[in-house]
């Protein structure tokens, strides 16, 4: 496993090995089985700065696009960064970009933590978030904590932007496509075009513009050799593939829908009370 990265935890089962990087967000920057890159890695610091969100399988929370910042939560407007210039939307989260604690080491499992109580622009709750790899009988498994240590209720819009290194073919469970208007979602559904009904039945990725997002109608995507199954929290599948021209296809699992701070619970967000926890996990097997 070649990286230059620093300051690396590495985690080993049978034939999956993984590098962790908790001062990176508490990512998986690198998954292998059988010495094959299972995930995009992260190889070198400088490939963040080009796009933070393309290596491993970063955390994002709360997740995906906030239409100009803004949404109102409990009877009260909250604002959040603008940092998609293009979109005029917050976007991801602060999550990846924190770094996390490490809680505890075995051979084939991490346990890491991020406690997030000093207030900034980024996000105006308190929470911690809690995240656990690990490798075994069924392959690579993420196991994720986000608890909330405030007074209030606690948003949650939770997804992971799971970066695989782009196969033969791969097949997602979906319904609808959630419409865009100027890259902003407007909580509005409509029906599967015909390539997008292809992703249902098996499609190619490279050279195919893969970019959505969508209403789950299951759990489980085959992704060539692998199988991802995310636990039942995950309503939502978010697609993008850099227009089938960067090797690589980001399926990634979401709780709640795009801009789902705007949108009633539970459809668009999650509530979680004050002292309470919500838990999501997913895992990545070999099917071949």
């Amino acid at each position: 496993m070649n990286t230059n990265i620093k300051d690396v935890i590495s985690i080993k089962y049978g034939d999956w090995a993984a590098l962790v990087c908790a001062r990176l967000g508490g990512n998986v920057i690198v998954l292998e089985h059988k010495g094959r890159d299972v995930l995009v890695p992260l190889v070198d610091e400088a490939q963040l700065k080009v796009n933070p969100y393309l290596q491993g399988s970063p955390i994002l929370f709360p997740a995906n696009r906030t239409n100009f910042g803004k949404f109102t939560f409990e009877g009260k407007e909250y604002t959040l960064p603008l940092n998609e210039d293009w979109s005029q939307c917050h976007i991801h989260g602060f999550v990846h970009t924190r770094p996390f604690t490490l809680v505890e080491q075995k051979e084939n499992e991490v346990t890491l933590k991020l406690v997030y109580d000093q207030i900034d622009e980024w996000f105006p709750f308190m929470c911690e978030v809690w995240v656990t790899y690990t490798l075994d009988t069924r392959g690579f498994t993420q196991s994720y904590i986000i608890k909330n240590i405030d007074t209030r209720n606690l948003p949650v819009v939770f997804c992971m932007h799971s970066t695989f290194v782009e196969p033969e073919l791969f097949v997602l469970p979906i319904a609808m496509h959630q419409q865009r208007v100027d890259g902003r979602a407007n909580g509005k559904y409509i029906p599967l075009n015909a390539k997008e009904q292809k992703y249902v039945t098996g499609s190619a990725s490279k050279d195919v513009d893969v970019d959505g997002y969508y209403l789950a109608s299951g759990r489980e995507t085959q992704i060539g050799d692998y199988l991802y199954s995310v636990s039942e929290q995950f309503d939502h599948w978010v697609l993008y593939n850099g227009r089938g021209k960067g090797g690589f296809i980001c399926i990634e699992p979401q709780a709640g829908m795009v801009n789902g701070l705007n949108y009633p619970a539970p459809e668009g967000h999650r509530v979680v009370e004050p002292g309470k926890s919500i838990d999501f996990s997913a895992t990545i097997s070999y099917n071949k």
